[in-house]
């Protein structure tokens, strides 16, 4: 019987780098700390970057702060 390690990440907390893009798309570094583009749409915030961004780049859409987001797992 082989043992395994847990390891319990993190989630980084973006709230304070996140908070002047509401409603928009983002595109973050790979290190999570740095907003390389945004934009209103993902296709506009994706021609902001150069190839090596584009590819290593994590996009989501920011909520509204004024709207409640419920993920749904099924």
């Amino acid at each position: 019987m082989t043992k395994t390690k847990e390891r319990i990440v993190k989630a980084p907390d973006l709230s304070r780098i996140l908070k002047s893009y509401e409603d928009q798309w983002v595109a973050l570094s790979e290190d999570e700390k740095r907003v390389l583009s945004s934009g209103k749409t993902l296709k506009e915030t994706e021609s902001k970057l150069d190839s090596k961004q584009l590819h290593e780049a994590i996009f989501f859409k920011v909520p509204p702060s004024n709207k409640l987001f419920i993920p749904s797992f099924s």
